[in-house]
């Protein structure tokens, strides 16, 4: 198969390259041609896991040849494409499997929740009524370009589901939004993810959970973006909860960037816990920060697409707690790999009784490590690629 793997951009290190980089070096281990197409940076990181990279220009045309050259594609697989133009020049020259990471051409600002009064799931249908609800619902940024733009883009990239020969999604909750936005049912496929393949896995010593510190305490990690929508926010108080109720000491380490830090940091101070602020650690260094923790907290109040982070962790033998919200159910089975927090409304104090869930009593939280370790091995590289590839062969015809 000679295969085009497509993303607007090239070399930002955030979780879709990751994808595309194992993605690419698992087909071309398999004897596929892959070819690399992006539309600004530089693509240095994926560049070694394919034949050769090209850079994609609507303005000139500089797009693939049609199929039917010798030096043609078969296939393009599309992600986080925000040149529509790119998008459709690629149509009109061979069948396009599109990868939906998240909302794109559902909502207005690809956020699928609202901030009035405190964040919720959306339910809305895109449509034109939207701009009616955006602010005030607060359903984004609070500018009229945020509104406007975000409209006009996501109805067009809406006006092209029906033209990608396939639909990918990382979860059913994912493929019932896009079915009820107008897929048919027999061109949108779930494909779940799958945690750190062994090729980037830790070289030193792979991080191991432990139910409590050597002080008799215990240590629970958040990893992500620090805004509102992933729900730091949240932690000190639900932690404060967790604490009141074990009578035990609970540092909250916290992985990651972004506007809420300052506050949260604040937030920790003033309610009394010990937080570890590491900022966004990557490879070597965020394994090193996982070992020794008893869980995994995704606070999310939107709805995750599919929560990736819960893989990545579950593979050392780290459960989590999470709220009930997207896809995240799907792997995160309560009682079995972890426990899921009561997510209507999602609180503070039903985190922290889902902490207390998770971390209260050992041979509970033994089984749910067991839990944890069994279902990242069912999420693996392999079995994706092998799920991708019947449907690119099916769609390529």
């Amino acid at each position: 198969m000679k295969l085009l793997i497509v993303n607007d951009g090239a070399g930002d290190g955030g979780g879709v390259e990751t994808y595309l980089r194992s993605v690419a070096s698992s087909l071309s281990a398999l004897g596929h041609e892959v070819v690399f197409g992006y539309c600004v940076g530089e693509p240095s990181g994926i560049a070694p896991h394919v034949s050769r990279c090209i850079r994609l220009d609507a303005r000139t045309e500089r797009l693939v040849p049609s199929g039917a050259e010798n030096d043609g594609f078969n296939i393009c697989f599309s992600h986080n494409m925000r040149f529509l133009e790119v998008e459709r020049l690629l149509l009109r020259r061979c069948p396009v499997v599109k990868f939906m990471h998240g909302y794109f051409g559902t909502c207005v600002s690809g956020l699928k929740s609202t901030s009035l009064g405190q964040i919720q799931t959306c339910q809305r249908r895109f449509s034109a009524r939207c701009l009616a609800h955006y602010f005030v619902r607060g359903c984004g940024q609070r500018t009229l370009g945020a509104c406007f733009g975000g409209y006009r883009w996501a109805r067009e990239q809406h006006r092209l589901l029906s033209q990608y020969a396939a639909v990918l999604v990382a979860s059913e909750h994912m493929r019932r939004e896009y079915t009820r936005h107008g897929v048919p049912p027999t061109r949108i496929t779930s494909i779940p993810l799958f945690g750190d393949p062994p090729a980037s896995a830790p070289a030193v010593r792979p991080p191991k959970a432990a139910h409590t510190d050597p002080k008799g305490g215990h240590r629970l990690v958040f990893i992500g973006r620090m805004t509102a929508l992933k729900g730091p926010q949240l932690l000190a108080k639900a932690v404060m909860v967790a604490m009141r109720k074990l009578g035990r000491k609970i540092q909250m380490d916290f992985i990651g960037d972004g506007p809420l830090l300052t506050p949260c940091k604040v937030a920790a101070r003033t309610d009394g816990i010990d937080g570890v602020f590491h900022g966004w650690l990557e490879g070597e260094a965020k394994w090193k920060a996982l070992d020794g923790a008893c869980g995994l907290v995704i606070p999310s109040l939107w709805p995750e697409p599919f929560g990736l982070v819960g893989l990545e962790c579950a593979r050392f033998g780290i459960p989590c707690a999470a709220f009930d919200v997207g896809g995240i159910s799907e792997w995160l089975h309560d009682g079995a790999n972890g426990v899921l927090a009561k997510s209507d409304p999602p609180t503070a104090e039903s985190m922290g009784n889902a902490i207390v869930s998770l971390i209260g009593d050992e041979s509970k939280w033994q089984s749910f490590r067991s839990g944890a370790t069994q279902m990242a091995s069912d999420y693996t590289l392999d079995r994706h690629v092998r799920r991708l590839l019947s449907v690119l062969e099916q769609a390529r015809g």
